[in-house]
């Protein structure tokens, strides 16, 4: 049943970027929802990484000319959020704590000029997810890395 809905997916793929061209955002926001569809249920954490990576190039060339505030800024830190996700699954802390980060910066740019629009779920995510992997790495090898993303991602104010 997944196989088929994969195929479909891939079929409408095909289909947006031959309506809207390979870098439009609905292209990025459809390979987003394929990743998540490998990650959560095929449990395909390369393949996820895949799509999600080809999502945040679009964004990202999209993003050039948009002040930091924009809407695609902030599908670039969500995007991120779920790489993030995908990478503390592999057991990659340090590359999930980066992304996580990452988008931390993101959303701090978008407080700073009084703008989270309606983010603070996303927010609570990168947070919890730095919290995640920091105890992970905790009780793994790079505790000292570990507690000091921790540290880093309390000073977000909100």
């Amino acid at each position: 049943m997944c196989v088929s809905i994969m195929e479909q997916y891939s079929n409408e793929l095909k289909e947006k970027r031959k309506s809207v061209g390979d870098n439009h955002p609905s292209v990025a926001k459809l390979l987003n929802m394929i990743a998540l569809k490998y990650f959560y249920f095929l449990n395909n954490t390369q393949e996820a990484l895949r799509y999600h990576f080809q999502a945040l190039n679009i964004l990202r060339i999209n993003s050039v000319n948009e002040a930091r505030t924009s809407p695609i800024h902030s599908d670039i830190a969500i995007t991120l959020i779920d790489v993030g996700n995908v990478y503390r699954r592999q057991a990659d802390y340090t590359r999930a704590n980066i992304s996580y980060q990452e988008a931390l910066d993101i959303f701090r740019s978008s407080e700073q000029q009084g703008n989270l629009r309606g983010n603070y779920h996303n927010v609570f995510a990168a947070l919890r997810g730095i919290g995640q992997t920091s105890r992970s790495s905790i009780t793994g090898s790079n505790s000292s890395s570990a507690k000091e993303n921790q540290s880093r991602s309390r000073s977000f104010s909100l």
